[in-house]
């Protein structure tokens, strides 16, 4: 009897021995876990060109890509010179409107993310002028003035034999291939083109691709970018809602300006 009491001990002792064994593993465990460290994700990621981010609150985050491979820059300097850029721009302007948050190289090609707290300090740091406000179809109208404007100053191309006629010229003034194809086949000239009086933007609906004027879109809350750089451009939390004849449509909220002429984006965002 005495010889299987110590038994049950021993098999009791074995037990509990074996739960603290494991309860120890467990503990290993969190702690390893713990321990692990937080790896951010990345803003550029497999952004392959420079786009620009319109965010809610009035924030842009530009992620640009550069290739300086084969030139005489010394890419290990390109980081450094950027944030020196920088912080002589926040020191002037005696706050900080402009941050580094990401920045990336691989064979000579240096991505970077840079966030600015407003479209003034994107503007002023990168000397450019691109304007985000609400819808106005008057504005829209008056670039489309412009345009004609422009166009009117090629008159002497267009008054040549078809044969002669500068295709690259009549694109950098505004006229599509389709003007051109009308111009050269006889059925247009510049006369028959809208004047400045009775100008009115056209758009295309990018949930339909149907064409809008610009007197017939309508929201109170509707967004208008207008820019004349050849960049990506992403809603953050919106969608585009118009956009115009320099424009491609990537997707629901993605825009790809062509850089010939003003690119106008009527967006919204999901508030």
């Amino acid at each position: 009897m005495k010889a299987l009491k110590i038994k049950k001990l021993g098999l009791i002792l074995l037990s509990t021995l074996m739960c603290f064994s494991l309860l120890g593993c467990s503990w290993k465990k969190k702690d390893t876990t713990e321990e692990e460290e937080y790896v951010r994700p990345s803003t550029i990621g497999d952004v392959t060109e420079t786009t620009l981010k319109i965010n809610p609150n009035g924030t842009l985050t530009e992620i640009a890509c550069e290739d300086f491979s084969g030139t005489d820059i010394d890419i290990n300097g390109v980081e450094s010179f950027i944030n020196d850029e920088i912080n002589s721009f926040n020191d002037e302007a005696g706050v900080s409107k402009i941050s580094l948050i990401e920045y990336q190289e691989q064979d000579g090609v240096v991505k970077t993310a840079i966030q600015y707290s407003d479209i003034a300090s994107y503007n002023s740091f990168n000397m450019m002028d691109i304007t985000l406000a609400l819808y106005d179809s008057s504005e829209a109208d008056e670039i489309l003035k412009e345009e004609l404007a422009s166009a009117q100053d090629a008159t002497p191309v267009v008054q040549t034999a078809p044969e002669d006629i500068n295709e690259e010229e009549l694109l950098e003034a505004g006229y599509s291939m389709e003007d051109i194809e009308e111009i050269e086949s006889g059925s247009m000239d510049l006369e028959g083109t809208a004047t400045e009086t009775d100008a009115i933007a056209t758009f295309t609906d990018a949930a339909t691709l149907s064409t809008v004027n610009s007197d017939e879109i309508e929201g109170a809350s509707y967004m208008m970018l207008i820019t004349d750089e050849p960049y990506v451009y992403s809603v953050n939390g919106g969608k585009i809602l118009y956009y115009n004849k320099h424009a491609e449509l990537v997707d629901s909220s993605t825009i790809k300006a062509d850089g010939i002429g003003k690119t106008i984006v009527i967006y919204e965002f999901n508030y």
